[in-house]
């Protein structure tokens, strides 16, 4: 895992753990006074989910799931906002079962999303050129230029055209 993802899993378990401690004590009939804090967290929790959701995409997890990821932060932050004004009255648990539960997905969300990134040192994402020159075995071959050192570099011209030699795999 790398270190942004650390930190914004770090976060969203933080906040996740808080936030669900204080619900459970507000379901028990304690702690009332704490529900900002209770809300706080859980903007929080929507925040650090978007930022793992950010950082899987630029390091190549699957569009989908972070897309689904963030649509899901969409509907956790609007239930939670939200819950108090939906269904009053007895049928109200269905409304607050609901909102543990949306939630605790997006705390599971944010642990699927924190190593749903790719180990290893190539760029899910790469930025470059590919180079096509007919007649030449470097036919194809990547260019990064995503401005890392070492990755490739000019050696030169043949005909008027850049040969470019990659130092990298």
């Amino acid at each position: 895992m790398r270190t942004p993802a650390r930190w914004f899993i770090t976060i969203l378990r933080i906040s996740g753990g808080g936030a669900l401690l204080l619900g459970l004590a507000f379901w028990a009939g304690y702690a009332r006074s704490l529900l900002q804090l209770h809300m706080v967290l859980g903007i929080v929790l929507v925040v650090s989910l978007w930022l793992l959701a950010a950082n899987a995409w630029r390091n190549g997890a699957r569009g989908g799931l972070v897309a689904f990821a963030i649509g899901w932060g969409l509907l956790t932050w609007g239930l939670g906002v939200t819950q108090n004004r939906l269904l009053p009255g007895s049928f109200h648990w269905v409304v607050r079962l609901t909102h543990l539960l949306v939630a605790m997905s997006a705390f599971a969300i944010g642990q699927v999303l924190a190593r749903a990134a790719p180990r290893g040192g190539a760029p899910a994402h790469p930025t470059g050129v590919i180079i096509f020159r007919s007649g030449s075995q470097e036919a194809g071959r990547w260019i990064n230029t995503s401005g890392s050192p070492g990755n490739s570099r000019r050696t030169g011209s043949d005909s008027g055209q850049w040969r470019i030699a990659c130092s990298g795999p």
